[in-house]
């Protein structure tokens, strides 16, 4: 039950929601429960994967700006 959950919140809302489910028990697992801990953690494991795949899709994967269209 919960897969079919979190693939309807993925295919709804992208990996952005997907990133968003993922982090916060990746962080629990690396750093245990406590939540003073966890929440930087889940902060840190959901930005970096997005901040990289922006980084990558903005300067290795677009078009040169002065390609015509």
């Amino acid at each position: 039950m919960s897969v079919l959950l979190s693939a309807t919140a993925v295919a709804s809302t992208g990996t952005i929601g997907f990133v968003g489910l993922a982090a916060p028990h990746a962080a629990r697992a690396l750093v245990g429960r406590g939540h003073v801990r966890v929440v930087p953690a889940a902060v840190l494991l959901g930005a970096a994967p997005v901040c990289t795949a922006d980084l990558l899709g903005r300067t290795v994967i677009a078009p040169p700006s002065w390609a015509p269209a």
